[in-house]
Formats: structure tokens, C-alpha cells, sequence
């Protein structure tokens, strides 16, 4: 079975349901609390994971309460944490989610002293000589090019979610540039609309692929939204497969669930890259059913899903 090691963000979520949420020197009265495992790199690693790929992470947490939570979610999730890395008396980062009664809510992010802390160091280069697939998102910058570049190095497939614009980016030290030169490295290039239009240009890959090229060779995959994912092999090849018809409930992790079944079902089953996608598109509209970042299918749980499903879909 191909192995799967990923490098990116991890965290906690406190999600806080409030009567209302307060103004300026007033305040809200907590009518409770909710613990979930949070970043889109963790989310991406468990959707994988669910799908029957052996999967490993690497990040830098605190020995806090929110560290210990999320070993225990990677654990849960069956992913194996042999890999990450502790900092005594460190705080991990986590984010506190305060919602009142309408679904308003506004979040609070504790970026902590232990994830942005990871040196390239303590990344294991053993892990990377003994997996198939390297997955990141670039955070942090120092150790995710670092293992980007030794991953293509060894010849090993990689994938990079660009999930968030240039100015997060930024704000994590990393220049346009940075970003644009580590394409070379990458097989499997994910960017967030956002993302694509803050280095080319555009939101939709088909209108700057020329522009693409001459940074980037492999696949790219650019999920739209309610609109479903366009796709471009390393030919040229463009294809796109809509979005299925679901009640939705919330969109979040729809795109890390997306990736995690597009990467087991593309390098673990062996499928063919439109197939590949089609699949991975189900498993974003089955998220999108449940609240909550990290609710999509197991392999099970997603043939169910499309043995049910009534809806419409096509692609061209």
C-alpha cells in the first residue's frame, strides 16, 4: 500500500455557543463548549486516511491540553503521529469559534509558540525516504520546502494545497516568488481560487494556463465552489465535473475533504485521474451535508452515498 506523509497545519477548535454575541464592553453568556480537531492539513490527512491509506503527519504542537486533544484526534483518525514533534511547556495552536443562536459568529486565533516553530531539522528525512506521496500546505515555510524539495528529490509523488491567498502567505514570510519557485517541486498543484488569482491572475486555471506553465508541468486541481472542480492534466487535457446535489449544511472542509479522497483515490486505488476526481467530488458533496470541517465518508460510507443518490451531476 503507498504510504502518505503530510506536512502542514494542525490545530484545536473551541467552538463556543453563545445567547448572543456581545458588543463592545458587554458580554455573552457560554451555553457550552465543544472541542473538534481542526487545520486544513490535518483535515486533508484524515479524509486520506478514512479512505484506507496508510497516513503520517508531521507539525509541532505544545505538551498543553489542545496538543494532547489532537494526538488523540490523529489517533483516532488512524493516522500515525510517530513523526510529530513536541515543544515542552509549548502552546499549540487553536482557535476559539464563538456562535450565538442565528449561526453569527466571529473566531479568535491563538497562533501559539509551537507550530510555526518547527525547524527543518526535526522533520525526519527517514519518513520521507519511506513514503510514496508527500502532501503540504506550505505552513510552516521553513521545514515545508525543506521536505517539499528532498520528497521530489528522492522521487516521491507531491501535492500542494495552496489553500489560503498570498497575503496569509505573507504573513508566514513567504513572497510570490517563494511560492511560484517551489512549483517545480510539486506533481499535484491544489490552489484555492483565491490563490490562483493572487499569482496569475484568475480564479479559473483554464484562462492563465500558459501562464501556469511556465512555473508548473503537473496536474491541477481547482475546486469552484458550488460550481464543482476543474481539472488540467499534465497534457493540457482539461476536463471539469460539477457539483452533486445535496442538502447542504455547511461548507467547511468541503476542499480538504476533496483532496484527502482525490490523493487516496489517485495514488492508493490507482484510479484514473478523471475518475479519480469524480470520486473525490462525491466525497465533498457528502461533507457538505454534516456541520462541522472533518465529516466526510469513509470508503464505505461514500459507496452508500452514491448507491442513494438521486441528485444530478455531470461532467464534460
Amino acid at each position: 500500500m503507498p504510504k502518505l506523509l503530510c506536512l502542514g497545519t494542525v490545530g484545536m477548535d473551541v467552538l463556543m455557543k453563545v445567547d448572543s454575541l456581545p458588543e463592545a464592553d458587554s458580554f455573552g453568556v457560554i451555553e457550552s463548549s465543544t472541542y473538534l480537531p481542526g487545520g486544513s492539513g490535518t483535515n486533508v490527512a484524515a479524509e486520506a486516511s478514512r479512505m484506507g491509506m496508510d497516513t503520517t503527519y508531521i507539525a509541532k504542537i505544545g505538551d498543553d491540553r489542545f496538543g494532547k486533544d489532537i494526538l488523540m484526534s490523529l489517533e483516532d483518525e488512524g493516522i500515525k503521529h510517530h513523526t510529530m514533534v513536541i515543544k515542552e511547556h509549548g502552546i499549540s495552536l487553536h482557535t476559539y469559534i464563538v456562535i450565538d443562536s442565528k449561526g453569527e459568529k466571529f473566531i479568535l486565533l491563538n497562533l501559539g509558540d509551537s507550530f510555526g516553530d518547527l525547524r527543518k531539522e526535526e522533520v525526519s528525512a527517514q519518513a520521507i525516504a519511506s513514503c510514496d506521496v508527500f502532501f503540504t500546505d506550505l505552513f510552516p515555510k521553513e521545514p515545508s520546502l525543506f521536505a517539499l524539495e528532498l520528497a521530489k528529490e528522492k522521487g516521491k509523488k507531491t501535492v500542494f494545497n495552496m489553500q489560503t491567498g498570498l497575503s496569509t502567505l505573507q504573513a508566514f514570510g513567504f513572497t510570490k516568488e517563494d511560492v511560484l519557485n517551489s512549483l517545480k517541486w510539486v506533481d499535484v498543484f491544489a490552489p484555492s481560487r483565491e490563490g490562483l488569482k493572487d499569482l496569475f491572475g484568475e480564479e479559473d486555471p483554464r484562462l492563465v494556463l500558459k501562464e501556469i506553465r511556465k512555473y508548473f508541468s503537473g496536474i491541477i486541481l481547482s475546486t469552484q465552489g458550488a460550481k464543482g472542480v476543474i481539472y488540467i492534466d499534465e497534457e493540457d487535457t482539461v476536463g471539469e465535473v460539477f457539483s452533486l446535489t445535496v442538502d447542504v449544511k455547511d461548507t467547511t472542509g468541503a476542499g480538504d475533504t476533496f483532496l484527502g479522497a482525490f490523493i487516496s483515490s489517485y495514488f492508493n486505488d490507482h484510479r484514473a485521474l478523471k475518475e479519480a476526481v469524480t470520486y473525490a467530488n462525491a466525497a465533498a458533496a457528502y461533507t457538505c451535508q454534516s456541520i462541522g470541517a472533518r465529516t466526510g465518508p469513509t470508503t464505505d460510507q461514500l459507496k452508500q452515498f452514491l448507491e442513494n443518490y438521486k441528485g444530478e451531476s455531470h461532467e464534460v
